[in-house]
């Protein structure tokens, strides 16, 4: 007998006076509960479900199970169904026990539904995130707890503790329903358990501050011990129902095309063994759909890799991947566009550093409102859009390990808290590459490592000491998702661990971009023994920075420096050259953190070993291309220089998409040379390295009145590069995230007209 058949029994009229005074809600308007088929198995629970996070989650054998009892309060929300804001009937329940023992976890246990979360200004998508620890506008908690007491609990009050029942149920399958009841002078909300009659077996109700508070995202709620459900529903005249707010095994795709050969990765979300094992790319020709291309699913990392030579580079072509899962089909449409050799100018969008919600996530106070969450970045997206780039370039960091938004998980299933943060990446920033090609390359933190000196592979424990610290198959996974869409690598001989590269040059629009791994083969730092607070700060300025210039110390490499001075010579089909890379080649950055401490000099820059950053430039300056990178979560414009100020090529650092960990440049005293009428901090100064820059402008964080102040104030935003070859210029522009396109100020200093031959 099932939930809703129980529902409809002699004590149902009863039971839903009530809800029915409210709203006048009739039974037979009753959607089915989300369906489930028995034969799935598989960790991603189905397209109208986000999973907080995906190793907590899975489905099997026609039930949502929560084995995640690691972090507390997991959460399952029901993207197809929110409720809304006014006067209405509200019908949930849920059937559902516990998987094991109470008693075996670590703390007092519940489970429930999660109703009302998030802020009436979030996205759909950035409202699904609530989980954790209740804040303002987390919602309302209605669940049964361990001990076997009913509870409801304000989820946006931290201080509130719940109200329990005073009857006690057995956990070992409970059918729970939330209603809601108008009083003369208030609301009330209960949760009653019914039995396999129909018959009521506990109750409990409170007060709650409106009805209108109970707007917002849905959710299965579990925290402490592993629990399964069945039987969702959701119902009511408050409830609206969105259909096209799912989320389906495709999340993704990312392509490049240079010299007539197309590239593309596909990324889905985790599937299961009756699940299709590949995707199909097919093409629109002639008003219809022919299929080119089946490629398998690889895992770990769920991603499907196509690659199409002799690719009509000179027409705009549309596409559409296909994979059929139980359930259903997830489909993505697309349109790779033609090569735009004829264009004058080629536009380059460039991001980096994004984070997804502000700094505290999950903790007792934590407000669920764009406050404190900015993903899915629509403000940033929607203006990129408007900016009409040719090509887009992810410099690293697309992912925060520890934050991004929960902790890191490098023991249990890495690779699944891995793909529950990447899926948020790919989700807000996929209308965009559905359509644009883009170059996307990992950074330290994409590895799971504060900082990353790659020392050519090895394995290691700490990542001073160089190498990295999670397992190479992992890394593999990570550079597999980011990397597989680039044009093939320049030599594919792995690294240590069997570790692939990725380095290569990609030809588009008659722009010759050189794409760079600086943090591969770089050279570890603790074995300097420079001294400082840790092994690659140093804040004393006793110390003479310049013995980091050791000859077994290197930056990119012997292999990489080979491929930049052929790339450098190779003109074929060009007529301007960009290097893309994750970091500047000097030390930009005088203050690192919260409390803005000076810094001398930091290892982890590009500003050392000092050989090996000006064999770089050397090359770069034969070929007069502009550096573009990210990573320093700081803006700037940079003339470099080798021997004399000025005689090396320009680098731009774009600003972070949203960051938490400022950096500025604000070095002390005057500048060796200073710029006529030069903004402030600017001028040919010696970095912490001794290497001579000219710094051109700077977007320093700084207080603006905007809101949320933690995003606005670090100074967030992206880079567009325009490449105007009949002149031979680049044009550097630098936006603030908040910027209009169309009537909006840049960033202090730019934009930049910046001519090839200098």
């Amino acid at each position: 007998m099932t939930f809703l058949s129980r529902l409809v029994s002699s004590r149902a009229p009863a039971l839903f006076a009530p809800l029915l005074a409210l709203g006048g809600c009739a039974f037979q308007q009753i959607d089915p509960p989300l369906y489930l088929s028995t034969a799935v198995d598989r960790v991603w629970v189905g397209p109208e479900t986000w999973a907080n996070r995906l190793q907590d989650w899975r489905v099997r054998a026609g039930r949502i199970e929560c084995i995640g009892t690691e972090l507390p309060m997991r959460t399952l929300h029901r993207t197809t169904r929110r409720i809304e804001p006014g006067d209405g009937s509200l019908l949930l329940g849920v059937r559902l026990g516990v998987l094991g023992q109470p008693a075996d976890a670590k703390r007092a246990s519940s489970a429930g539904l999660l109703i009302g979360a998030g802020a009436s200004d979030l996205d759909w998508r950035a409202a699904t995130l609530v989980q954790s620890a209740p804040g303002p506008h987390g919602g309302y908690y209605c669940g049964v707890a361990s001990d076997g007491r009913l509870f409801v609990r304000d989820f946006s009050d931290p201080k509130a503790p719940p109200v329990y029942s005073d009857g006690r149920i057995e956990l070992n399958e409970v059918d729970l329903r939330i209603e809601l009841s108008e009083l003369e002078d208030s609301v009330a909300l209960g949760v009653v358990a019914m039995g396999a009659a129909g018959e009521e077996l506990a109750r409990v109700s409170t007060r709650i501050r409106d009805a209108d508070s109970l707007a917002g995202s849905i959710a299965l709620a579990c925290d402490g011990a592993a629990f399964w459900f069945d039987d969702w529903f959701v119902e009511g005249t408050r409830v609206r129902s969105y259909p096209d707010r799912t989320v389906g095994s495709l999340i993704g795709v990312q392509h490049t095309l240079s010299r007539d050969t197309l590239k593309m990765t596909a990324q889905l979300l985790p599937t299961g063994p009756g699940d299709e094992a590949f995707v199909r790319l097919e093409l629109r020709e002639k008003g219809r759909w022919r299929r080119v291309a089946s490629e398998a699913i690889v895992t770990p990392g769920w991603t499907a890799h196509f690659r199409l030579d002799e690719w009509p580079s000179e027409r705009d072509v549309p596409y559409r991947l296909t994979h059929r899962f139980e359930g259903g089909e997830s489909v993505i449409e697309g349109t790779v566009p033609h090569d735009p050799v004829e264009k004058d100018e080629l536009v380059l969008g460039a991001l980096s550093c994004n984070h997804n919600n502000r700094f505290g996530f999950g903790r007792p106070g934590y407000p669920w409102s764009s406050a404190a969450l900015w993903y899915p970045h629509t403000d940033l997206t929607d203006r990129l859009r408007v900016q009409d780039p040719d090509l887009l370039f992810f410099a690293g960091d697309q992912i925060y390990e520890g934050s991004g938004p929960t902790r890191a998980e490098k023991r249990n299933q890495p690779e699944l808290d891995y793909l529950y943060k990447w899926a948020l990446w790919c989700i807000a920033f996929g209308e965009l590459t559905r359509d644009i090609p883009c170059v996307t390359i990992p950074d330290d933190h994409d590895v799971y490592q504060g900082n990353l000196w790659g020392a050519g592979g090895p394995r290691t424990q700490r990542d001073n000491k160089g190498g990295y610290v999670m397992p190479a198959e992992w890394v593999k996974m990570v550079e597999r998702t980011q990397t597989s869409h680039l044009p093939d690598p320049f030599d594919p001989t792995p690294i240590e661990q069997g570790i692939g590269v990725y380095y290569t040059d990609l030809l588009y629009g008659e722009i010759s971009f050189a794409i760079l791994e600086d943090r591969k083969f770089k050279s570890g730092c603790a074995d300097l023994g420079l001294g400082g607070p840790r092994p690659d700060h140093i804040t004393d300025p006793a110390i003479d920075t310049k013995r980091a210039d050791r000859e077994d110390k290197q930056l990119l490499g012997e292999r990489q420096l080979a491929f930049l001075d052929a790339w450098a010579g190779d003109w074929r089909g060009a007529k301007m050259k960009a290097v893309l890379s994750q970091s500047p080649f000097a030390n930009l950055a005088t203050h690192h953190g919260r409390n803005q401490d000076y810094l001398r000099a930091d290892l982890d820059s590009n500003g050392w070993p000092q050989s090996g950053r000006n064999r770089a430039l050397a090359v770069l300056r034969k070929c007069f291309a502009l550096h573009i990178a990210g990573d320093q979560h700081l803006a700037t414009l940079v003339r470099h220089g080798i021997d004399d100020w000025d005689d090396a090529s320009w680098s731009f650092t774009m600003p972070a998409i949203a960051n938490f960990y400022a950096r500025s440049w604000k070095p002390e005293g005057e500048p060796v040379v200073a710029i006529p009428g030069g903004l402030e901090y600017t001028g040919s100064r010696y970095d912490g390295f001794g290497n001579r820059v000219t710094v051109h402008a700077v977007a320093n964080p700084s207080p603006t009145g905007l809101q949320p102040a933690a995003l606005h104030d670090q100074a967030p935003g992206y880079g567009i590069v325009r490449f105007r070859k009949p002149t031979r210029e680049f044009v550097v522009e630098c936006w603030p995230r908040a910027a209009d396109p169309e009537t909006g100020k840049q960033y202090a200093g730019w934009p930049r007209t910046i001519a090839v031959e200098r």
